[in-house]
């Protein structure tokens, strides 16, 4: 008897894919020389002394792969973007995202790739799950609470809507971050495409990735686990292990009416705030006040940065009186629970009973 597959909730919204172009012929390699930047060091006598591949970007519609060849061909971006116009919900079949991702570099330079597995070799794979949160509001106290977590050894490096454990490392690394306000913005560059009301759903969505690098891997195939055999459950499953360190017992603050009055001032025009991304910044300033008092919270920014908080927080309504540090702000916790992430669109509208 077959069993029926079982569905994961998660996609990898990475990958990176390295083919030896020795496994390439002579007339495949001279045509992707053609149509990829070099980068070339000449000396004062005007002689080469070396020469490198640069990166070519592969753009067509929402569609941004990165290809770079040397030695070897490298190719890299989001598999999701590739089969669809964003990268909010995609597959978690590496051996599908893998293909997806050669047949669209193929099409695009008109030449074909080897196609058998063993002679690629994967030394990326970002694997993501998406939490509806309820509100954008909800996912930006979420992501506070994060900024002061630790993933093991591992150090938060924050930034303005989210957070990166161990950035820089090669053998794992994880990342969370609002996915409404990360596709609004590639929308925007034209990276991306999706309708207004995918945008106000995806408000909804804190999104946890995470990256397994090079070393990883490597040290995955030395156990003599080829990159096809990783399965949807053994992703999940590191994804898991990985968040699990820390968000069991993470718990955030409900939203407050200041937070709420801030991001509502988000919009187009001289009287609004330009961006989610600077109302959550107006707003951390605005909890630092509380906390050490307007003068500490001053001596901890540019000067720039501080008057530009002030600025947008003046739009919001917030006066300087509203600052001080006597004006006691009463947040009350609950746990964060992240148990059921949403795998589609469909997911979110249920929750809401749209």
């Amino acid at each position: 008897m077959i069993e029926a597959q079982k569905e994961y909730p998660g996609m990898i919204d990475w990958l990176t894919c390295r083919l030896d172009g020795a496994l390439l012929a002579e007339n495949v390699r001279e045509e992707i020389k053609s149509n990829t930047s070099r980068i070339l060091k000449i000396d004062a006598s005007g002689n080469l002394e070396w020469e490198a591949a640069g990166r070519e970007v592969i753009k067509s519609d929402s569609h941004q792969v990165v290809v770079r060849f040397g030695t070897h061909l490298e190719i890299m971006g989001s598999p999701a973007r590739v089969s669809s116009g964003h990268n909010v919900f995609g597959k978690l079949d590496i051996v599908e995202c893998w293909r997806d991702m050669i047949i669209f570099v193929q099409r695009h330079y008109g030449i074909i790739f080897p196609l058998k597995k063993d002679e690629w070799k994967i030394t990326r794979i970002d694997v993501t799950q998406n939490y509806d949160m309820g509100s954008l509001e909800n996912v930006y106290q979420a992501i506070e609470a994060l900024k002061v977590s630790k993933a093991g050894r591992q150090e938060a490096s924050p930034y303005a809507h989210g957070v990166i454990w161990g950035k820089g490392s090669k053998y794992y690394n994880g990342k969370g971050y609002a996915k409404g306000t990360d596709l609004r913005r590639n929308v925007k560059r034209g990276k991306a495409f999706c309708t207004e009301e995918q945008l106000v759903l995806a408000d909804r969505i804190l999104r946890l990735e995470y990256s397994i690098r090079r070393q990883r891997m490597d040290e995955i195939a030395g156990m003599g686990v080829k990159w096809w055999m990783l399965k949807p459950e053994w992703l999940v499953a590191e994804h898991a292990k990985y968040f699990d360190k820390f968000l069991s017992t993470l718990e955030v603050a409900e939203v407050d009416a200041i937070f709420e009055k801030i991001m509502s001032c988000v919009g187009e025009g001289p009287d609004k705030i330009k961006s989610h991304s600077q109302a959550q910044q107006a707003y951390d300033c605005y909890l630092r006040c509380k906390t050490v008092g307007r003068h500490k919270a001053m001596a901890t920014y540019k000067r720039s940065t501080w008057y530009h908080h002030l600025k947008n927080l003046r739009l919001a309504g917030i006066k300087q009186i509203d600052l001080q540090l006597n004006n006691v702000v009463t947040l009350k916790a609950r746990r964060l629970v992240l148990d059921q992430p949403v795998s589609c669109w469909a997911d979110i509208k249920t929750a809401i009973g749209a």
